[in-house]
């Protein structure tokens, strides 16, 4: 087997220097590629100019600014009540239907009242007899056939009369049920038949005509406040409105424990917009403040 010869020196030198120079132009060309992508990424964004900030310009004025004082209320009624009988009774008569408008002193509710009618007829017989048994005793004493005693006692029997006629009239008028004044009934609560008990509620009734926003305030705004101030009311239910009232009264004592003010504001409400109950967002209206300076 013929034995193999190991490379000469030269042949080892010359391999090493094609080796090198490949090393060489692979790293320049890598070094010149660095070069000309960081050239052209400076010329890149040296391009890009960005456009000038846009500015606009408005005159300052000097003029009054309004003030106020925001708070968060509740609208409530000035009148409302729950219509309830003073007396036991059945129902005979039902005259109003849920949601009507009624005037002050319509008759809503009828209780039976025969029994008290009985007695008043009772009461009224026994006063026409006492006034003729006084007429006869009153002839006979000036007559001196008949003695002042007798007088006394007829007179006492006519006013025991006279005094069941009117508690027979009262109880008569406690049996008829009446608004006791005008405003918007609610959802009726019994129904025709029914026995009801004294405080039994029937319906609610409710004046929208006038209506109160009740509010509170820090106690330190208690200098900016006097009554008859305006007020701006600004409902979720009505977005696009805003409603004027006015401060009627604010609370002479502070709460301890909040240190806030009560105010209550009133305000009319002819097309019954408002209802009691309703959230609102209450602006107290301040002088303004004057000499302002102001932008667009």
């Amino acid at each position: 087997t013929p034995v193999r010869k190991p490379p000469s020196r030269t042949r080892r030198v010359f391999w090493f220097l094609v080796f090198l120079v490949i090393a060489v132009v692979l790293l320049g060309g890598f070094y010149g590629f660095e070069q000309f992508k960081q050239k052209m990424m400076g010329q890149y964004f040296a391009s890009m100019v960005p456009p000038p900030t846009p500015v606009s310009v408005a005159k300052s004025v000097a003029e009054a600014v309004p003030q106020s004082l925001e708070a968060i209320g509740t609208i409530v009624a000035a009148h409302q009540v729950t219509v309830s009988p003073e007396v036991d009774g059945k129902i005979v008569a039902l005259k109003f239907e849920s949601g009507q408008e009624v005037k002050q002193g319509d008759v809503l509710v009828q209780l039976d009242d025969a029994s008290e009618r009985a007695d008043l007829a009772t009461y009224q017989a026994q006063a026409r007899l006492a006034a003729a048994n006084l007429a006869r005793a009153q002839q006979l004493a000036a007559k001196q056939f008949g003695s002042k005693q007798d007088v006394d006692l007829q007179r006492s029997q006519l006013d025991q009369a006279n005094a069941g006629i009117a508690k027979s009239q009262t109880q008569i008028g406690y049996k008829t049920i009446k608004a006791p004044f005008a405003g918007q009934l609610g959802i009726r609560q019994v129904n025709l038949g029914q026995y009801l008990a004294a405080g039994t509620a029937i319906v609610t009734l409710t004046d929208l005509d006038q209506l109160y926003v009740d509010f509170t305030l820090p106690e330190q705004d208690r200098p900016s406040l006097s009554a008859g101030q305006d007020i701006e009311l600004r409902l979720d239910a009505f977005p696009d409105r805003v409603f004027k009232a006015s401060v009627m009264t604010i609370d002479p004592q502070v709460d301890p424990n909040m240190r806030a003010l009560k105010v209550r504001g009133q305000l009319a409400n002819p097309d019954h917009t408002l209802q009691p109950g309703m959230f609102t967002r209450v602006a107290m209206l301040r002088p303004p403040q004057p000499d302002v300076v102001t932008l667009p």
